[in-house]
Parts: C-alpha cells; sequence; structure tokens
C-alpha cells in the first residue's frame, strides 16, 4: 500500500504543476483519476457503505490529493482492522454478484494500479514528459534503509 500511495502522490505532483498540466494528455488525467476512483469503490464494498463515486468521474488536480490520502487512510483502517481472508460480497458495476476475499479485492487494487500506472507513463512519453521510475525495486532501494 506505501508503495502504491507512494506513486499516487509523485503523479498527482507533476499533475498538479502548472507547467506540466498544460502537457498532459486527456487520457492521462483520466487514468489517474480512474486509478483513485476504483480504490474508492474498493474500499466502499469492503467497508460495506455506498459507492460513493463512479469508477470515470474524472478530478481537477486539486482533488485528487484529497480522494488518494482518503483511500490510503481507508485502506489502511481496513488492513488494521479486517482478516484478509475475510470473504467479502458484492456487484460489479453491471450488477453481477461476486465474493472475493479482502486479500484479492487489496491484491487487486494494486495491480490495477501499477498497470494504469504504466499506461501513464507512456502517455506521458507521448507528451514529451519524463516519466517516473515507478518499478517496486526502484522504490525499495530509494525509500528504504536496511
Amino acid at each position: 500500500m506505501d508503495y502504491s500511495h507512494f506513486y499516487n502522490l509523485k503523479l498527482i505532483e507533476i499533475f498538479s504543476d502548472a507547467e506540466n498540466s498544460k502537457r498532459l494528455s486527456e487520457k492521462s488525467k483520466i487514468l489517474l483519476s480512474h486509478i483513485l476512483n476504483a480504490s474508492s469503490v474498493w474500499n466502499s464494498r469492503i467497508l460495506g457503505i455506498p459507492n460513493r463515486l463512479g469508477v470515470w468521474k474524472i478530478f481537477e488536480a486539486e482533488e485528487l490529493r484529497k480522494l488518494e490520502d482518503q483511500n490510503y487512510l481507508e485502506t489502511q483502517k481496513i488492513l488494521k482492522d479486517r482478516k484478509l481472508n475475510e470473504v467479502i460480497a458484492y456487484k460489479n458495476t453491471k450488477g453481477d454478484y461476486y465474493e472475493r476475499t479482502i486479500g484479492d479485492i487489496i491484491f487487486h487494487t494494486l495491480n490495477h494500479a501499477t498497470y494504469h500506472r504504466g499506461q501513464i507513463a507512456s502517455e506521458f512519453r507521448k507528451s514529451g514528459l519524463e516519466p517516473i521510475v515507478s518499478d517496486y525495486i526502484f522504490y525499495r532501494e530509494t525509500t528504504f534503509d536496511y
């Protein structure tokens, strides 16, 4: 979770910078909002509360940090208060019924975010921006002391 939060915040910094924001593609803006929306949707499913966002709602840069922080705090609380093997019943956006463990859901949200951050990196290159290096091993080398 810390890894994903760290790189979401790095992207939000780039999206919040006035010079960079002029060069960002619409697709990269959609993808970053989607990452945060999806995390919120999954947290809502785990917590059994109504979903407050659609998966494709687009946020302005100044709203992204608030949503990311809220998602991170909610997920941390879930990890603290719940068991990873607890099964959650939910309906997807099409109304289909599923059951998955919290561990599977958390893994899915992390993997989902990583996938879309890779797409954002491609969009950055197309826009002439340098993508962030977001490999997990690089994160461990730069943020963790042994």
